[in-house]
This record gives structure tokens, C-alpha cells and sequence, in this order.
């Protein structure tokens, strides 16, 4: 069961649904979907030097 997350544009709520049904909750033009951005966090810091 693959779930999605759509954002109610006038609430600003955000709802995770069955993918199956997100077309019909985006299609009645309240809701957008909402993409999942994956923040990369590097694995090792570099410093700058003063020369």
C-alpha cells in the first residue's frame, strides 16, 4: 500500500493518502501534491585555512 503526501493550498495542511486516491483529491484543484526532497548531508567537514 504506497501512500503519497498532498498539501491543501488554502489550510497549508499536508495529508498522506493512498496513492490511488491522490488523483482525485488533486484533481478537485485544492490540494497539490508534495514532493519529498532528501536533504544529502556530507559525511566529512573541510575547514578553510587562513594563508
Amino acid at each position: 500500500m504506497d501512500k503519497v503526501k498532498i498539501k491543501d493550498k488554502k489550510t497549508g495542511a499536508i495529508k498522506e493518502v493512498k496513492k490511488s486516491l491522490a488523483g482525485d483529491f488533486i484533481g478537485t484543484g485544492k490540494f497539490v501534491l508534495v514532493e519529498d526532497k532528501k536533504v544529502e548531508v556530507p559525511t566529512s567537514f573541510t575547514s578553510k585555512k587562513n594563508k
